[in-house]
């Protein structure tokens, strides 16, 4: 199974861009932890990695993180 997502780029709002995953889904990305130009229509590849030099977080913190990324007003 690959370790990675395609999108789209649909749109920007504020400090995310948008991006449109398989099923239809929105993914809100910060803008700011983009290191490259983009525009909308652009396709890219999101990969999900293990940080093994990092301590374990707590189940508090990995939620904060992933209410940030779907959802926008946080």
């Amino acid at each position: 199974m690959p370790n990675h997502l395609t999108g789209i780029i649909d749109r920007s709002e504020g400090d995310f861009v948008i991006l449109k995953i398989s099923g239809d889904q929105e993914l809100y990305w910060p803008k700011k932890s983009i290191d490259f130009s983009y525009a909308d229509g652009d396709t890219v590849n999101i990969y999900l990695t293990k940080d093994e030099a990092a301590p374990a977080e707590s189940g508090d913190e990995a939620k904060n993180i992933l209410r940030q990324i779907f959802q926008p007003n946080v």
